[in-house]
This record gives C-alpha cells, structure tokens and sequence, in this order.
C-alpha cells in the first residue's frame, strides 16, 4: 500500500534535487567556463543539498509554524501526500500503526493521529538524521574538490541556509535568471556545453 523509501527518495532527486539544485549551479558554472571536476563537485552538492531541501520542506509541512511556511499545519498530511516522512513511518511502525497511517492518511481528522505516529515511529528523528548526513555530504563534495576559497565559502552559506528555511523559501527567480541567459545569448551556449560535458561523463544528455 506505501511507496517505498527508495522510490520516494528518487522521485525527491530527480525533481526537486536536480531542478532545484543542481542543474541552475551546473548551467551557471558551464556559463562561466568551468571544467568537468568543478561541475562533477556542483552536481554530488546539489544532489545532496537538494534532498537535503526537500526533507526539510516535507517536516515542515508537517510540523512547520504557519506562520513561517504560509501553509497550515498538517497540510501535506491533510492531502495525503506520500512523502519520505510517510515512507519511513511506515517503515519503521508496526503493523497496526502502518494500517492507522493509511487509514488516517488524507483525511482532516487524521492529522494529529498521523503526526503522533511520525514521532513515535521514529521517522521523524531518523529523516532530521537524513537532513544533517546529507548537509554533510555537500559540504564534503565541494571540500574534495578544493574549490577556490570564496566559492566554497559562499556554498557553504547555502548549505546552511537551504534546509532550514525550504518551506517558507520565497525561490530563486529561476524564471527571469533562464530569461535574461538567453537574453544574453547564453543559455544555448551553456546547455551545448553542459550536455558536452554530461556526455563525456555518462554518455546522456541533459534533455
């Protein structure tokens, strides 16, 4: 009746953590003349803030101060959204709490009922654990690769900054940034470049 953590988690990679992330980082820096170690790093940091992100976003869809996030509490849950939240609690409860989960799952007088089990399950603590290994793992990548000291430390920034603001995040203007690329004329060049560089790497191009 769930979805598993695996396919949860790779839905949450290749739409939010790529979209989000890693392909405005990887289609700036190719913009910029990077090589393919500096976008290899950009990718493994993207990915892992990325996720990082989303986790965040999904707590504080359950948890969050409506106030903070501009949506009410319990939202997600009153929508039945099958998030990793979910996916773990599932995974971590036992019988007769994964049948309360479905059954409470998308209903309006389920959300407290779902809540109490995310946080006696564990899933809770275990998907925070999620957020800061992953946090970590950005950090790591850009650190193996030695970027130069202030780029590094403006990435830094950012991944500190993500997580802990996902849900009440107003978003880059990703929208006008792509606008004003092309304006330039360089987006095409960029995306010829970057699916130059992921076609040495993997032998796929960006679509």
């Amino acid at each position: 009746e769930s979805r598993g953590r695996g396919d949860v988690y790779k839905r949450q990679r290749y739409k939010s953590a790529k979209y989000t992330i890693e392909h405005p980082l990887r289609i700036g820096a190719t913009a910029a003349g990077a090589g393919p170690e500096l976008l290899e790093a950009l990718s493994a940091y993207g990915l892992a803030l990325g996720e990082a992100f989303q986790l965040r976003d999904d707590v504080l869809g359950v948890f969050g101060d409506p106030s903070v996030t501009g949506k009410p509490t319990g939202d997600d849950l009153r929508e039945g959204k099958r998030t990793v939240l979910i996916a773990r609690a599932a995974e971590l409860t036992d019988d007769a709490g994964r049948s309360s989960l479905f059954e409470q799952l998308g209903t309006y007088d389920g959300i407290d009922v779902v809540r109490d089990l995310i946080v006696e399950s564990g899933a809770l603590a275990a998907v925070e654990a999620d957020i800061a290994r992953l946090e970590a793992e950005a950090e790591i990548a850009m650190e193996a690769k030695m970027v130069d000291g202030v780029i590094y430390w403006d990435l830094s920034e950012v991944a500190a900054f993500v997580p802990t603001v996902a849900a009440g995040w107003v978003g880059f203007p990703m929208a006008e940034f792509m606008q004003e690329m092309e304006n330039q004329g360089m987006l095409d060049e960029a995306v010829a470049a970057m699916n130059e560089q992921n076609a040495g790497m993997s032998g796929t191009a960006m679509a």
